[in-house]
């Protein structure tokens, strides 16, 4: 019996591990694209998009490498997905001794990515709707 109770213990384990796994693998996968903004929300209003936004765009690469496009820019840098707390970290390469951005993944499957970022000093939330870009 007790051999019985460890072999389940042990598979269940596993089976938690791999679930992990696949679910980092599965948000790693889903963000490669060229993502641009369809919409953007600040404290849940609805506001109308400029140009630059509507142009802007985000690309994340397998590589983990990431570029944000605005305003004529191109803002190279790295990205990575925290499953657990559904965050995404972009470090920049351009500005190195920049704090991290860090936001909030609310909605990230095949044709949609939506996301947000807290202002910490005006606790303003800024929600931003992303669609893949047709190419």
């Amino acid at each position: 019996m007790r051999f019985l109770f460890l072999l389940i213990s042990s598979l269940i384990s596993h089976f938690s591990f791999s679930q992990k796994v696949i679910e980092q693998n599965l948000l790693d996968s889903l963000i490669v694209n060229v993502w641009k903004t369809e919409t953007v929300k600040v404290n849940d209003k609805l506001i109308a998009i400029d140009e630059n936004q509507k142009s802007s765009r985000l690309i994340f690469h397998k590589n983990h490498k990431s570029e944000n496009k605005y305003n004529g820019f191109n803002e190279r840098g790295k990205w990575q997905i925290d499953s657990k707390k559904m965050l995404l970290k972009l470090t920049s390469i351009n500005m190195p001794d920049e704090e991290p951005l860090v936001f909030k993944i609310i909605l990230l499957v095949k044709d949609k990515f939506i996301f947000s970022i807290t202002d910490e000093n005006s606790k303003k939330s800024t929600e931003f709707e992303c669609v893949p870009e047709k190419l």
